[in-house]
């Protein structure tokens, strides 16, 4: 039976336009995994979708003065064509607006409530006077108790400590900017440490599958011990809560948001019981899916993750990505067709942030694009190709498989990349890719086919045949990475039948044809000069 796999990226809040900090906190690496599994055969679902409940989402609405469901219904459609230009090849990229996710939501917290999970407390919150409602989440706004960073009532993104209203030093309203009055309200809360026990179980047993700092991240907040969470808000913007009395609330976001991923998934007919669920997601959602949406999954007795591939933030030129400051590199042109997008995807996942944060430097781009993606990799696919039409018009013959040790590597490395992959560790994977690359490259220069054309034609259709055969396996290890240039290598100057991207072709069952005819070289990538990087950085900043 195939293996099945469930791959989520985490949802992002459409409240603004995507830059790349979040393409390789979640979308990027998650995409490249799904394709590599893909090609090993897995039965792979891969989803995501808008999270356009919460006050993010309405803070930004009120500040452009649009209805918040245009607004969302807008920002969407934006947001679903940038993960589409960038090649994230999502099998469904929904919402948690659509009425599936409400039913879905319901269900779960139905579950949850008759498993006595959930707890009611009358509590004092922050109300303004001014403004004449409860203020939840990011409408409430002030010093973060830890770093004295401004922050939010949910979270401070300075420090990451996840926060409630009362720990704020300082609140305001961030409508009017008033001093908010402590009044009493009657919330549902998630029984934590209910769960706590079950929880650190399940992370015990996930010791020597989580990186470390995943593992470490989420084993803190057990250890701090594990408090009642609330799980609704004074709201209409979201989910209603299915319980007599609690009309005009919603479901606070971090309860709905996760659940997004069980909605999507059954849109698609797919059982969430049924499969090996990886989870991708940024920093500051380590918690929310190592602690919180864990225990939501413990309460309502469904399946938990295999993986949570975490990553850490991606800072530009060694500042923060900042939209007003003009600091970072932003989606809001990268439909412009001059852009090589698998260039970008090939630098940003040599950059991704896996164990610390990571830097996107100009400079760097440059260099990485035209040393390693041009000069290692697609110099080696052009020199096999040109030789073959120089040396053999194109057509290489053999009546039998050469001997060489370089045509038995390649099952090493596709097994030791594809372990890589696994693990969440993308970028050692794409290393080995690189080092598969740079063997061919050293094939060649200890051949000297050059030579061998002038001395022995028939000892360099050996040497050129498995070139080919090199070729044929780094376009398809490359091409999760890089998936357009290898299907066009593949199609124009490989001239096979199939895809790089085939389901099994990882498993590489199959050699390159002993009798082949192959088409032209053409270079696949423009080399970036000042010009070219000038013009880039102008179309992304």
């Amino acid at each position: 039976m195939k293996k099945k796999v469930l791959i989520t990226s985490a949802l992002p809040y459409i409240n603004n336009i995507p830059h790349m900090g979040h393409m390789v906190g979640c979308h990027l690496p998650a995409d490249i995994f799904a394709r590599y599994c893909r090609q090993k055969g897995y039965d792979v679902t891969f989803v995501g979708g808008s999270d356009e409940h919460g006050t993010p989402s309405v803070i930004a609405a009120g500040k452009e003065d649009k209805n918040i469901k245009d607004f969302v219904d807008n920002l969407h459609e934006i947001h679903k064509k940038i993960y589409e230009r960038m090649n994230i090849s999502y099998d469904i990229y929904s919402r948690t607006s659509d009425e599936e996710h409400f039913d879905m939501t319901q269900e779960i917290f139905l579950d949850i409530y008759n498993s006595g999970y959930v707890v009611e407390k009358e509590e004092e919150l922050y109300y303004s006077e001014e403004d004449k409602m409860f203020l939840p989440d990011r409408f409430l706004i002030g010093e973060c108790p830890s770093c004295r960073s401004e922050a939010n009532s949910d979270q401070c993104e300075s420090c990451g400590k996840v926060l409630s209203s009362k720990e704020l030093v300082n609140p305001k309203s961030i409508l009017s900017g008033s001093t908010p009055v402590l009044r009493k309200s009657t919330h549902l809360y998630l029984d934590l440490a209910k769960i706590s026990s079950k929880l650190d179980e399940w992370l015990e047993s996930k010791r020597d599958i989580f990186k470390k700092n995943v593992y470490s991240e989420a084993k803190k907040w057990i250890k701090e011990g594990l408090r009642a969470r609330s799980i609704t808000r004074d709201m209409s913007w979201g989910v209603p809560v299915p319980l007599d009395g609690y009309e005009g609330k919603v479901f606070y976001v971090w309860f709905d948001a996760p659940i997004g991923y069980m909605t999507f998934a059954k849109k698609l007919g797919v059982n969430w019981e049924d499969r090996e669920i990886f989870h991708f997601l940024g920093k500051d959602n380590i918690p929310f899916h190592t602690v919180f949406w864990p225990s939501i999954l413990i309460a309502a007795n469904r399946k938990l993750p295999y993986n949570v591939v975490g990553y850490n933030y991606l800072t530009f030129e060694g500042e923060k990505f900042s939209k007003s400051k003009s600091i970072g590199v932003f989606c809001t042109n990268i439909h412009d067709e001059s852009l090589d997008i698998d260039m970008l995807r090939f630098y940003l996942a040599s950059c991704l942030p896996e164990s610390k944060d990571s830097d996107f430097r100009w400079k760097e781009f440059r260099q990485v694009v035209n040393s390693q993606l041009i000069g290692n990799v697609a110099n080696f696919f052009n020199r096999t190709v040109s030789m073959i039409n120089k040396y053999f018009d194109g057509e290489i013959s053999l009546s039998e498989m050469p001997s060489y040790p370089i045509l038995s590597e390649k099952k090493i490395f596709s097994n030791d990349i594809g372990i890589l992959f696994e693990k969440g560790e993308i970028r050692a994977g794409i290393k080995k890719i690189l080092e598969f690359s740079s063997l061919g490259n050293s094939f060649i220069d200890s051949k000297e086919p050059w030579n061998l054309a002038k001395t022995d034609k028939k000892e360099l259709s050996k040497v050129l045949y498995s070139c080919l055969d090199h070729a044929r396996t780094l376009a398809i290890l490359m091409s999760p990475i890089v998936p357009d240039k290898m299907a066009t290598f593949w199609k124009d100057q490989l001239l096979l039948t199939d895809v790089p991207s085939k389901p099994g072709l990882w498993n590489l069952e199959e050699n390159f044809p002993l009798i082949h005819k192959i088409g032209r070289p053409n270079p696949l990538y423009k080399r970036v000069d000042e010009e070219e990087l000038t013009r880039i950085i102008n179309i992304l900043s």
